[in-house]
Order: C-alpha cells, then sequence, then structure tokens
C-alpha cells in the first residue's frame, strides 16, 4: 500500500503530463533510465524497441554516457554510477543537448 503523499504526487504529475500533451503547443518530454551490457549477453537479451527508437524521437543525439564499470560489491554498475557523475552527465550532456522547453 503506497503512502498518500506518494499517489497524490503521482496524480498530479500524470495530470501535469496529460495536459501538455492536450495542449496546442506541448513542450517535449525528456525521460531518463539507464541499461547496462555484460560480456555474456546477447542481443536476443537486450531491451529494445522494434523500430530502433526509444521513443517518438529516440535517443537524445550526444546524451550517451557509457563506461566500463568496476566490478564492485553490488556486482554491477552501481558502484561506478555515483551521484558525482550523474551531475556531470546531466550538466554537460543532457542539458546542453536536449531542445529548449523540455
Amino acid at each position: 500500500m503506497e503512502e498518500e503523499d506518494i499517489v497524490a504526487a503521482r496524480n498530479k504529475y500524470l495530470r501535469y503530463i496529460q495536459k501538455n500533451r492536450e495542449s496546442s503547443n506541448p513542450r517535449p518530454e525528456v525521460y531518463l533510465d539507464e541499461t547496462w551490457i555484460n560480456q555474456n549477453q546477447c542481443v536476443e537479451r537486450c531491451w529494445t524497441v522494434n523500430d530502433g527508437s526509444a521513443g517518438r524521437q529516440g535517443f537524445i543525439p550526444g546524451a550517451l554516457l557509457m563506461f566500463r564499470s568496476k566490478n564492485g560489491a553490488k556486482g554491477d554498475y552501481n558502484d561506478s554510477m555515483d551521484h558525482e557523475r550523474f551531475k556531470a552527465w546531466f550538466k554537460e550532456q543532457l542539458l546542453q543537448n536536449i531542445q529548449g522547453g523540455c
């Protein structure tokens, strides 16, 4: 069962997104996500979209962050991706490459 404030925040967000999409001049939406590849994966196991894009306009050119991660205590990339790396990527790659009004 979710806390009431979480439910209220999700509803507020969904109403905002719906209002934007229904407007005569909707602002572009940008979603963040991550993925990883390990040496034993093959194409059949990778996450893809049938048309090769991630959304209507696809991936943001110049915003890809790719690095070789350390195999730390968690056993995945989470030991290498920290808040400092994320902030640097956000400021230097994402914000520099998204169109205005997003």
